[in-house]
């Protein structure tokens, strides 16, 4: 489970986050692709630029559900159930795709 981690990185390191989990949970369980759970705040698809937020130091920034959907598809994630917790949070299952 991944809480409150990627809104703090830009695309990139994100990236690289997702790839090391996916290749760390590449060889898990039985019968059954390992899953991740995102857990985030977001912004919706309708925010501006000045309302995401921009973190200076590490470039990091609040994103839509569907950019956190594009980030985990392309770190090698199949995009499950997203469910929303309240007005900004989002869980967002994902199962490790094909190699």
């Amino acid at each position: 489970m991944l809480k409150w981690i990627l809104h703090d990185w830009g695309d990139e390191r994100c990236l690289s986050i997702l790839r090391h989990i996916r290749a760390a949970a590449a060889g898990g369980a039985v019968g059954r692709p390992p899953r991740l759970l995102v857990v985030e705040n977001f912004l919706p698809e309708s925010a501006t630029a000045r309302e995401a937020g921009m973190w200076v130091m590490y470039g990091g920034r609040d994103r839509t559900i569907a950019e956190y959907g594009e980030l985990l598809q392309a770190a090698g994630f199949v995009v499950g159930r997203t469910t929303r917790l309240g007005e900004h949070w989002v869980a967002i299952e994902a199962s490790v795709g094909p190699p």
